[in-house]
């Protein structure tokens, strides 16, 4: 039988949100009020996850890990889970079919942290420089390894190939690609 002290370890949580209302939940969280005025016991972690892509246009934008869903770390005690059913557009705290909510494990919270903070390969400060060997990741070209030879544009990088035998200087999007 697990301790006491074990229960009321602070552990992730996953509470399902309203379409678009991410960030207002957090804030809300954070904050330790509801938009109804209603008070929230402290002790609230959130972490809504966000990667850095290049969207169509080749800009960079942060776009939601997983959208609809927010990780909140708390002790799993009623006194800190149910009132998160309080909280203006929060559907409902993923939980058993008796309503315990059910923790995340730590380690993959962890990593999907870090999976947030890689930068894309070509992105300002990313890790593309001319001379680094790369992989392709996708189109016809997929899995040919090859030379970064120059990055004309932000979100593009030209590479050198050997295709049938002779060297093939081609321009792909940074996302395409890979470091070896």
């Amino acid at each position: 039988m697990p301790s006491a002290e074990a229960s009321t370890a602070l552990r992730w949580h996953v509470l399902h949100v309203k379409p678009g209302r991410d960030d207002f939940v957090g804030r809300q969280i954070a904050a330790g009020r509801t938009a109804s005025g209603r008070t929230l016991p402290g002790g609230y972690r959130v972490w809504i996850g966000r990667r850095t892509v290049r969207n169509t246009r080749h800009e960079i934008v942060r776009e939601l890990l997983f959208p609809g869903y927010v990780l909140v770390q708390f002790n799993a005690v009623p006194d800190q889970w149910a009132p998160l059913y309080f909280v203006d557009a929060v559907v409902r705290l993923i939980s058993t079919p008796a309503y315990r909510p059910i923790p995340l494990a730590t380690d993959i919270v962890e990593a999907f942290i870090r999976l947030c903070e890689i930068k894309p390969a070509n992105a300002p400060g990313g890790t593309l420089r001319p001379g680094e060997r790369v992989v392709i990741t996708s189109g016809p070209l997929m899995s040919f390894a090859g030379e970064v030879m120059a990055l004309p544009a932000p979100g593009r990088v030209e590479v050198l190939l050997g295709l049938f035998g002779r060297p093939t200087r081609v321009t792909l999007s940074s996302d395409d690609v890979r470091t070896a």
